[in-house]
């Protein structure tokens, strides 16, 4: 069980967007994108894309202080 304190942490937490690539507006947009590349690349690039979706809920959920001391 959390307490009070992390979830005001958690509340106030704002990941910044990379500036230098398109933030897309869903999730279907990511998608075609990877649709739209040659077939034999797909899997690479669905692979990037979960795998930063998965560090985007980690940093999300544990922190990211959590996630950069990590590394």
């Amino acid at each position: 069980m959390e307490n009070k304190l992390t979830l005001e942490r958690k509340k106030d937490m704002k990941i910044e967007e990379q500036k230098l690539f398109l933030t897309p507006p869903n999730w279907k947009y990511v998608e075609d994108w990877i649709q739209f590349q040659r077939p034999e690349e797909r899997l690479y690039y669905y692979t990037v894309a979960f795998m930063t979706w998965n560090l985007a809920a980690k940093i999300t959920n544990e922190g990211e202080e959590e996630c950069l001391l990590e590394s």
